[in-house]
C-alpha cells in the first residue's frame, strides 16, 4: 500500500488512480527528506501521518535547512500539493524546476505560482493537527520506530464454546445481521497494568460501570448490510462478506439508526471487546485478527478468526470501527455509563484494521479521525438497545 510518511493524498483516501502525479508527490517527498533531514510529516502512529498528508499544509522546507535558496520551497510545494491536478504536469517538469531551484536560480512564473499548496479539501480554520499519540515512558514525542516492537502475553485459546456464559443472538430483520447481547457491568477501562504497550492517551487506566445491557453486532457490517440497508456499497475492498468500508462517522451514524440502533459508545465498544477478559488481546493476533502482518493488504470476510468470551468477531483488526465518542483525554476518575466529551473536533475509531501494527490491534487502542473521513480502513460494528 505504501510507507505513509510517501504517500500521496489521493493514495491516503484510497482514490489512487495510478496517475504518475502520485508517483510525484511521492517522490517529493523523498527530497523533502534529504533537503530537510525530516519527513514532511511525521508522528508515531501511520494513520495520524495520513491525516497531515490529507489535511494539512506542508512547512517551507527552508524552514529546517535555512541554506536552502528560497525557490526550493515553491517547487516542492507544488510538488506537494493536495489537488494532483495543481502539481508538475510529469515528475522530468518537477526534476527540471528542482535543479534550477536548488542551483540558485530563479523561479519560473509557474513554479512561484504555487508558493502556497492549496488544500484539496474544507478544512475548519480552527482545526488543530492531529495530536501524537506517544508512548507514555518515551523521550522523543516525535518519533519512536522502536516502540512498534512489542511484547504480547502468551497465546491463550479461547473457543466460543467455552465463553464465560451462553450468549443470546438474534437477527435483526433490518440490516440481516446477527447482534449478540452484552449484560450490564463492571471493567478497567484503558491501557491496563498487564499491558506494558499501551499508549499515552489509553492512559489513566480507570473503572467504568455500564449500568444497561445491550446488543452489539457481532461482526463489523458487512458489505452486504450495508446495501441492504442504504442502497450503496462505498467499499474499496468488494465483497458482500468483508466489512464495509470507506465510511464515514456521519454514513456509520446514519447506518446503524436505520438498523435501528446507533454507534455503540466508547465504554460499551471496550467493554464488549475485551469479552470478559482484562487482557489486551485474546490469544495470538494471527488467530483473532487480521492486521498489517497477516492481511496482505485488504480487509477479509468476517467472522473468519478466533472469537472473543462475548462470541464477537473482528472486534480486533479487519477494520477501524467509528463509535459514539469524541476523541479527548480520559478522565482521572471512575464512570458510570460514560459518552465521552461533550463536543469537539474528532470522533473516535477503536480495534485496529488490516493496515495497522500489532500494537493498535489491541482492546485498548484508541485512534481518532474527523467525521467526514472515509478511509479503506475505516467500518462499523452497530449497538441496539431493544431488539
Amino acid at each position: 500500500m505504501g510507507t505513509p510518511e510517501y504517500m500521496s493524498p489521493e493514495q491516503c483516501m484510497g482514490k489512487f488512480t495510478g496517475d504518475g502525479r502520485s508517483d510525484q508527490y511521492s517522490l517529493a517527498g523523498v527530497v523533502y527528506r534529504l533537503l530537510a533531514g525530516r519527513p514532511v510529516f511525521q508522528a508515531e502512529h501511520p494513520f495520524a501521518v495520513m491525516y497531515s498528508i490529507i489535511h494539512e499544509l506542508p512547512a517551507p522546507v527552508t524552514a529546517h535547512n535555512s541554506a536552502l535558496p528560497a525557490g526550493a520551497d515553491a517547487v516542492l510545494l507544488r510538488a506537494l500539493e493536495k489537488n494532483a491536478e495543481q502539481r508538475y504536469r510529469t515528475c522530468l517538469d518537477f526534476a527540471k524546476e528542482l535543479k534550477h531551484a536548488l542551483k540558485g536560480d530563479t523561479a519560473t512564473p509557474v513554479a512561484m505560482s504555487h508558493a502556497v499548496a492549496t488544500p484539496a479539501m474544507e478544512v475548519p480554520p480552527q482545526a488543530p493537527p492531529a495530536p501524537a499519540i506517544v508512548v507514555a515512558d518515551s523521550k522523543d514525542p516525535v518519533h519512536r520506530p522502536e516502540a512498534e516492537h512489542i511484547t504480547l502475553p502468551a497465546p491463550r485459546k479461547i473457543e466460543v464454546k467455552k465463553a464465560r456464559f451462553v450468549p443470546a443472538v438474534k437477527v435483526n430483520p433490518r440490516d440481516g445481521q446477527r447482534y449478540v447481547w452484552i449484560p450490564p457491568g463492571k471493567f478497567r477501562m484503558g491501557g491496563s497494568s498487564l499491558d506494558a504497550n499501551s499508549y499515552k492517551d489509553e492512559m489513566p487506566e480507570h473503572s467504568v460501570t455500564l449500568t444497561k445491557g445491550f446488543w452489539i453486532g457481532e461482526t463489523p457490517v458487512t458489505q452486504a448490510a450495508y446495501e441492504k440497508v442504504r442502497g450503496s456499497n462505498p467499499s474499496q475492498f468488494k465483497s458482500p462478506n468483508r466489512p464495509v468500508d470507506s465510511v464515514t462517522w456521519m454514513d456509520a451514524a446514519a447506518f446503524c439508526a436505520a438498523a435501528g440502533g446507533r454507534l455503540p459508545t466508547e465504554a460499551e465498544w471496550e467493554f464488549a471487546a475485551r469479552g470478559g477478559d482484562p487482557w489486551p488481546s485474546i490469544g495470538s493476533l494471527e488467530e483473532t485478527a487480521w492486521f498489517m502482518d497477516n492481511s496482505e493488504g485488504h480487509t477479509h470476510d468476517v467472522g473468519q478468526r478466533l472469537a472473543n468470551g462475548y462470541a464477537l468477531y473482528d472486534t480486533l483488526g479487519n477494520v477501524f470501527e467509528w463509535v459514539l465518542d469524541w476523541f479527548g483525554p480520559y478522565a482521572q476518575a471512575d464512570l458510570t455509563d460514560p459518552t465521552g466529551p461533550a463536543s469537539g473536533i474528532e470522533r473516535v475509531l477503536r480495534g485496529g484494521s488490516w493496515y495497522t501494527t500489532a500494537r493498535m490491534a489491541r482492546v485498548s487502542s484508541r485512534f481518532w479521525a474527523i467525521p467526514k473521513m472515509a478511509l479503506h480502513t475505516i467500518g462499523i460494528r452497530c449497538v441496539v438497545d431493544v431488539l
